[in-house]
């Protein structure tokens, strides 16, 4: 897709992990890298927010947080911030069982602001379409001290998107794998 930044942000801490999450190996591959496959028909422009050079193996750009101690907003605003496009994929790198056709939906369903699945009434902040123009906005409130993804959305220009008006929707592309015991379960 033209004119669209795909961000996958894999620097956290990964201490339920044991290990560097998305570089986990799951169904024969590390995580993020299903991550990366299922983004690449979208657009070639990809980096990954990491503070882990080992990111790099992968062949795309790898970004290192520029605001490290905040979290996930931090590495929204790191993605923002090194984009060359208003249009922004942002991804979470555990993820493994989101797919093309569910990331396409997201971000052809995208209107100005913030595109925010909701699955389950639940939203999906790490799997949403965020435009630069909320940057300024989004720094205001990490200068403050807020960190709460929820918190910070709702003060911006934002829609939710009901994934169950996705034809193919399947709520299982949206699960997190944060521990062993959850790769486990997932099986391959």
């Amino acid at each position: 897709m033209k004119g669209l930044c795909i961000s996958i942000l894999a620097g956290g801490q990964s201490s339920r992990m044991g290990q560097d999450k998305g570089l986990t190996e799951w169904a024969g591959k590390c995580l993020i890298q299903h991550i990366i496959d299922a983004a690449r028909p979208l657009s070639n422009h990809i980096h990954i927010i990491a503070n882990d050079a080992a990111y790099a193996r992968l062949g795309w750009p790898v970004i290192s947080d520029q605001y490290p101690g905040t979290g996930p907003a931090g590495g929204i605003a790191t993605a923002l911030l090194h984009s060359p496009f208003e249009t922004n994929l942002i991804l979470s790198c555990d993820i493994p069982r989101i797919d093309t056709g569910t990331l396409q939906f997201i971000v052809a369903t995208h209107k100005p602001g913030i595109s925010v699945p909701i699955v389950n009434g639940q939203w999906q902040p790490l799997v949403a379409v965020y435009d630069h123009s909320i940057f300024h906005g989004w720094m205001m409130l990490l200068q403050k001290g807020e960190r709460a993804l929820h918190q910070m959305i709702r003060q911006l220009p934002h829609q939710e998107v009901d994934m169950r008006s996705y034809p193919h929707y399947h709520e299982m592309a949206f699960q997190n794998m944060n521990t062993p015991e959850e790769l486990r379960q997932a099986g391959a």
